[in-house]
C-alpha cells in the first residue's frame, strides 16, 4: 500500500486529535524521568489547550496526515507570544509524530510543509532540542538547520538552539515590517 502524506494548517476539527497527540508526546518524552505523580497537571493541560486554540486560530499549528489520518504536528510561537522571539522568526515549540509514522521522508514532509506555510510571514525558523536528542538534531541538520550560537531562553537549560533560513529578506522590507509592528503596538 502506498502512503499518502499531506501537510496542512490545523483546523478547529483537528483539536481533539492534537490533544491526544500532545498526551502521547508528553508520555513518551517523560516516561523515563517522571513518576505518574509528576505527569502534567490538569492546569498544564488547560494552559496547553488554551495555547493550542489560539495557535489554531492564528495559523501556528501544522499537521501531517498519513492516509488522511493526523499523525503529527508542529506548533510555533512568534514575537506576538513571547517578546524574546525576533519578529522575523517562527519559533517551533512543539514537534511530534506518532512512532508508527516516523521516517525521514515523513519528517521532511512535515518540516518542508511547515516552512512553505510560514515563509510569507517569517524569514527564519528557530527551535530548540535537548542537547541529548542527537537523532532529532541530525534530522534537522539534514533539512538545513544549523546551530544558533549565543542564544539562551529563560527556563530552558541544556538545550541546543537551531535555525533555518526559509526566505531571504530585503533589509528595506524588514525595516518596513518592524515599523508597521511598532505602529500597531506589537
Amino acid at each position: 500500500m502506498q502512503v499518502h502524506w499531506k501537510v496542512k494548517p490545523a483546523e478547529k476539527h483537528d483539536r481533539d486529535v492534537l490533544i491526544s497527540l500532545w498526551h502521547q508526546f508528553m508520555q513518551e518524552e517523560h516516561e523515563q524521568e517522571m513518576t505518574l505523580a509528576q505527569w502534567p497537571s490538569t492546569t498544564s493541560l488547560k494552559n496547553w489547550i488554551t495555547r493550542l486554540d489560539r495557535q489554531i486560530q492564528q495559523g501556528k499549528i501544522t499537521v501531517i496526515l498519513k492516509n488522511q489520518t493526523v499523525v503529527g504536528f508542529i506548533g510555533m510561537i512568534d514575537y506576538t507570544d513571547k517578546d524574546w522571539v525576533p519578529a522575523h522568526v517562527a519559533y517551533v515549540v512543539d514537534i511530534y509524530m506518532l512512532p508508527h509514522a516516523r521516517s525521514f521522508a515523513a519528517f521532511k514532509q512535515l518540516i518542508n510543509g511547515f516552512s512553505q506555510q510560514v515563509k510569507d510571514r517569517y524569514s527564519q525558523i528557530w527551535t530548540n532540542i535537548a542537547s541529548s536528542k542527537h537523532r532529532v538534531g541530525a534530522l534537522l541538520s539534514r533539512l538545513g538547520f544549523a546551530i544558533l550560537p549565543d542564544i539562551e531562553v529563560p527556563g530552558l537549560e541544556d538545550q541546543c538552539y537551531l535555525s533555518k533560513t526559509i526566505r531571504e529578506v530585503d533589509p528595506r522590507a524588514d525595516s518596513a515590517n518592524m515599523f508597521a509592528a511598532m505602529m500597531s503596538g506589537k
